[in-house]
């Protein structure tokens, strides 16, 4: 084998090695697309899996974990149906406000080493201006 064919093989198999690492690393960082659901509908079939959820804001508080750490539980309310959610983010003037809320719901875990159960696991979270010059549904402050 000729020289430059030798050069050729090495070069096409470097370029295939490096878009099969690529493509490998891209699909180590994707990650599933939330879907849209009710919070009246959200239950058991969806845990562990990314959601979206719009609600209102009807209590924020902030949480000590087991050894100090702190954590944010909302009490995201739509209608009669309450859901606890949590995050580790801060969050600014949300209460009585729209918001919608993205993340992975979870019948049973933990958050800061404390055990939760029936929450959802907020990576992002954010105010639905559309939604924002109504007036909330409830907003009774015994929740």
């Amino acid at each position: 084998m000729s020289r430059d064919k030798k050069l050729g093989t090495i070069v096409m198999l470097a370029g295939i090695s490096a878009l099969f690492v690529l493509v490998w690393v891209a699909g180590l960082f994707a990650k599933e697309l939330p879907r849209l659901i009710p919070l009246q509908e959200v239950g058991h079939e969806h845990n562990a899996q990314r959601i979206s959820v719009f609600g209102w804001v009807r209590s924020v508080e902030i949480k000590p974990g087991r050894m100090g750490s702190k954590y944010v539980e909302l009490m995201l309310g739509e209608g009669d149906t309450v859901m606890k959610v949590v995050t580790l983010a801060p969050v600014y003037n949300i209460l009585d406000t729209h918001v919608i809320v993205q993340g992975t719901y979870k019948e049973f875990g933990r958050v800061g080493g404390i055990p939760l159960d029936h929450y959802i696991s907020a990576e992002y979270i954010e105010r639905d201006w559309k939604e924002a010059k109504e007036q909330p549904p409830h907003t009774d402050s015994s929740f």
